[in-house]
């Protein structure tokens, strides 16, 4: 009876934990508000507010902010270093907030998402958001941007 006892309760943790592997992929969006796979190399802004924007003349624009160029280059120690710049399209200035989180070449996270740095755009400015992996399988990124808090 004691085997039988135990055989169900080993059943049962394996049932649990095969239910717990079952969870989202790697590359869920590291915000974690939804299950949405990111769409790796790319830079996502995550807040609606920046979204649609009417300048001082009255004209509507889709999006407060331009996205001009992004590299991904070596640094100076090897790892990946993710480079952004971002073009503000508003008459003032502008305070964001950008975190990033790198993925290795089959599309699961190689790092933490790491912590929101803070960017200040002049108005109709360029700033430069600049980070490095800290692992050397990382070879794609995903860059969420949101106005600052």
């Amino acid at each position: 009876m004691k085997m039988f006892a135990k055989g169900v309760v080993a059943l049962a943790l394996v049932t649990a934990l095969a239910a717990c592997d079952e969870g989202p992929e790697g590359g869920v969006r590291i915000d974690n508000q939804n299950q949405i796979r990111p769409e790796l190399n790319s830079v996502r802004v995550v807040d609606p507010s920046l979204a649609h924007y009417k300048n001082r003349s009255g004209t509507k624009v889709k999006s407060a902010l331009d996205i001009e160029n992004v590299t991904v280059s070596q640094s100076e120690t090897g790892f990946p270093r993710l480079s952004v710049e971002v073009r503000s399209k508003v008459d003032g200035p502008l305070a964001l907030e950008v975190r990033s989180s790198w993925y290795d070449a089959s599309g699961t996270p190689s790092d933490a998402a790491q912590a929101w740095s803070r960017i200040y755009l002049p108005p109709q400015g360029v700033a430069v958001y600049k980070t490095v992996s800290v692992n050397m399988a990382s070879r794609q990124y995903y860059v969420e941007i949101r106005q600052a808090r």
